[in-house]
């Protein structure tokens, strides 16, 4: 098993899948651990946090798309990355995931199983010593965590995640890129900026859902109807009827738009927990967009909520 680079790699098998190296950065938060698939591995340790997932580029994978310089992480990359995403527990501390936008390497051999224990630690050695110089500041300063978090639902959450299913990773790459802007309190209006695309992308999943039930032209009221018959109403919360996220469509117009129907706006009105609550409530919405079910969190809140 050897490392080599991925520009190496690419000079000579640049459209073979490969299991592809990604270090992760210590401004995120990680839950600490061990998870593997049998072509995906996540490590994250209180020196280093890295994934090994088998995969290959957007372009390489579809030619319908149009060219992009933006698309970084792989499609194969996303779906596990967000297989452990989905389990952070809503009433627990954020998983966020901060990844290098350049891989550290690829493993040269594909016959290698990620689920062994003897090669997820040669891999591991294997990382600490072939990353950069540029890497050595994150090492010892991770944030990771142990406890109030669902891992034992990402096995469920990877399988019925597609790599194919452009709309779910197009909106969990957005939650992942809000989530590292938001380490940077100048940028929360562009965190939450991201965050609204990732909205859009749950409005579609859900007006999806909703012509699969039945109604052939979802509105957002329809979608919103759903949310709240989904999340709100079994709490016993009736906010009556409303558009899908319809308390924050004004902010998102002057946000997007400095001039409109609402008036001219030199700043974007935003308070960060506008973000913080929008992050949150969208990871539980795409977990049950994927699943079909609520999380434990959930169930915990509704208890609650009955015994009052």
């Amino acid at each position: 098993m050897k490392l080599v680079t991925s520009s190496e790699f690419t000079r000579h098998f640049s459209s073979d899948l490969a299991l592809r190296v990604r270090v992760f950065s210590a401004k995120g938060l990680y839950p600490k651990g061990v998870l593997a698939t049998e072509r995906g591995l996540y490590v994250a340790t209180e020196d280093i946090v890295f994934t090994v997932v088998e995969g290959k580029p957007y372009d390489q994978v579809e030619s319908k798309f149009p060219y992009s310089e933006m698309a970084w992480a792989s499609p194969q990359e996303v779906r596990f990355w967000s297989s452990i995403i989905l389990c952070e527990d809503g009433d627990g501390p954020k998983i966020l995931f901060y990844p290098k936008h350049i891989e550290a390497g690829v493993l040269q051999s594909k016959d290698i199983d990620l689920r062994d224990t003897s090669n997820q630690m040669l891999i591991t050695s294997l990382v600490r010593e072939g990353i950069g110089p540029e890497e050595n500041f994150d090492r010892g300063q991770f944030s990771i965590f142990d406890t109030e978090v669902n891992l034992e639902r990402q096995p469920e959450f990877y399988s019925r995640i597609s790599e194919t299913d452009h709309i779910l990773l197009r909106g969990m790459t957005c939650l992942i890129k809000c989530d590292m802007l938001s380490r940077y309190h100048e940028f929360a209006e562009e965190a939450t900026i991201v965050a609204f695309i990732a909205l859009d992308a749950s409005f579609a999943l859900v007006s999806s859902l909703l012509r699969k039930s039945g109604i052939s032209n979802p509105s957002a009221s329809d979608a919103g109807k759903w949310l709240d018959d989904t999340f709100n109403r079994p709490m016993g919360i009736d906010p009556g009827e409303r558009r899908y996220f319809e308390e924050i469509y004004e902010q998102r117009i002057l946000t997007m738009h400095p001039g409109s129907r609402f008036g001219e706006c030199p700043f974007a009105p935003l308070m960060l927990d506008d973000l913080f609550d929008l992050r949150r409530d969208l990871r539980e919405i795409f977990a049950y967009l994927v699943t079909g079910m609520h999380g434990p969190e959930f169930e915990r809140r509704r208890s609650a909520r009955a015994s009052w």
